[in-house]
């Protein structure tokens, strides 16, 4: 094998991410983007499992035997979105998919005397509003919440969820710090499953025995930075640094 410098590690490792090409350019705007695009496009093929994993949740002490159908039982679900923020891009097409789902969810379940309302917030990309949403939701008696989507907003509403009886279903928070036994669900995995995936790429598949990390700096971004590094030691590849950027 090759031998190479530290230095010629490094000039590597960038190469291979074909970020060496783009030195000239905005780091935090690269990375950022390519996050949001990553989380993008998962949103529109989990928001019918979701609100179907509602009412399997919810909502099956009130579906009435169809004798008793007279008039359509309305639940209502609320939903904490990043539409305004940095994440607003995410928000918007989580919003939009919703919006495009939810007329065939209920035409769905109009035999069963059902139908789901949303009640949509803005938590702004901030977790401070994420919270004060959440709690206007168990004010306006809403106990079933869609998100929210962020890390960071999720592990700021946890506690308050736990507390009230909230149950949280999140379609891309993945931070590790949420894997506990409470009231907030995910459909998707954790980093850990990925970040195990793209190690294994890179020294089986690239052979690549060093790196230098570059990483959002927010709940997710360094949760999945500390399982890079972790896994990293696992397959023998060196973490030359590590870049956090805001």
């Amino acid at each position: 094998m090759t031998k190479y410098s530290r230095a010629q590690k490094r000039v590597r490792t960038f190469n291979h991410f074909g970020v060496a090409n783009r030195l000239k350019e905005d780091y935090t705007e690269y990375i950022k983007n390519r996050l949001k695009e990553k989380r993008i496009t998962m949103k529109k093929s989990v928001i019918v499992l979701l609100l179907v994993f509602v009412l399997a949740m919810g909502t099956s002490a009130l579906i009435p035997k169809p004798a008793d159908m007279t008039a359509l039982t309305t639940i209502k679900v609320g939903v904490l979105l990043p539409e305004t923020g940095t994440w607003s891009a995410t928000g918007t097409a989580t919003n939009k998919a919703l919006e495009a789902a939810l007329p065939h969810v209920n035409s769905y379940l109009a035999d069963r005397g059902l139908k789901i309302e949303l009640d949509l917030r803005d938590t702004g990309s901030n977790p401070v509003t994420a919270l004060a949403e959440l709690e206007k939701l168990k004010a306006a008696g809403i106990t079933t919440v869609i998100g929210p989507m962020i890390s960071e907003e999720a592990l700021a509403v946890l506690d308050y969820a736990n507390s009230n009886g909230m149950l949280l279903l999140s379609p891309s928070a993945t931070a590790r710090e949420l894997s506990l036994p409470d009231n907030f669900f995910r459909m998707v995995g954790t980093d850990k499953s990925q970040v195990g995936g793209l190690t294994r790429i890179i020294k089986d598949g690239q052979q690549i025995n060093s790196l230098i990390t570059i990483f959002v700096d927010d709940t997710y971004g360094r949760g999945y930075n500390d399982y890079l590094i972790e896994m990293a030691a696992a397959q023998n590849i060196e973490v030359l640094g590590s870049v956090a950027i805001t």
